[in-house]
């Protein structure tokens, strides 16, 4: 590399390794248990282009096993200003011998229309992508549990995702949408990765709105949407597909 300073590099190669630790334990426990099998095996998995997929991915290249297939399976939405999913062959192609973007044999996706994306920045073979169909929403039986609030209130669905996303969406919309609206009241449904809810209350403290923001207690997603008159949900994020089965306005919010 001839355009960075190679402290810099070292620097980064060394964080990584301090503050990200995790990874490199992966990587070596699963070359190892990958070596050890003796019949074929299929890996699914998903998160295949970030970095915790993509321990997966170069410890079954080079397993220098025939019976390893890997499979990485699309798990949200991603959209032109996903970087993740937006891969050049620049990243994919190798350089040296094998030091390319790892990644898995096959990607399975939900439709054409994701295969057309993420071939569009690359000359990644098509049958590397496999459409395997949209997620399908079968019938079931939605709550009608009845909400305390009074048909005057206007009841918000906020699903949360990130820290950046959760400061942002609270400075330029929600915060407005309060002052603005006196019965408004927002129910604050986070991600199951990333739960906030105490950064928000600090974020809140002393605030004026704090006790119009709850929390959701459901189990099921389909309760909290079914009572609300409204979804707020991020770009990356399945919500609104739940939203409009249920027949519930959605707002999606561009990250």
């Amino acid at each position: 590399i001839d355009f960075l300073n190679n402290r810099v590099l070292l620097h980064e190669l060394n964080n990584v390794l301090k503050q990200k630790k995790e990874y490199l334990f992966n990587y070596i426990w699963f070359s190892n248990y990958f070596k050890k099998l003796s019949q074929p095996v299929k890996i699914f998995y998903q998160d295949e282009f970030y970095a915790s997929g993509r321990v997966i991915s170069a410890a079954g290249r080079n397993a220098g096993s025939q019976n390893i297939k890997t499979y990485g399976v699309q798990h949200g939405v991603f959209y032109e200003a996903h970087t993740v999913y937006s891969i050049t062959d620049d990243e994919i192609n190798d350089l040296g011998k094998g030091d390319g973007l790892p990644k898995p044999d096959k990607f399975i996706v939900w439709g054409n229309y994701f295969k057309k994306h993420f071939l569009k920045y690359n000359s990644t073979a098509s049958e590397f992508v496999i459409p395997a169909g949209n997620p399908n929403y079968t019938k079931f039986q939605l709550s009608t549990k009845s909400s305390s609030e009074t048909s005057e209130s206007t009841r918000i669905l906020w699903c949360t995702t990130n820290k950046i996303d959760v400061i942002n969406q609270y400075k330029e919309i929600i915060k407005g949408f309060l002052a603005s609206d006196k019965c408004a009241v927002i129910t604050v449904r986070c991600h199951p990765q990333f739960n906030y809810k105490s950064f928000i209350n600090e974020e809140l403290n002393g605030c004026v709105f704090g006790n119009r923001i709850r929390y959701s207690e459901s189990q099921s997603i389909y309760d909290d949407i079914i009572n609300s008159d409204v979804v707020l949900s991020s770009s990356g994020s399945t919500v609104f597909l739940d939203a409009m089965v249920c027949k519930k306005p959605v707002l999606k919010l561009v990250n």
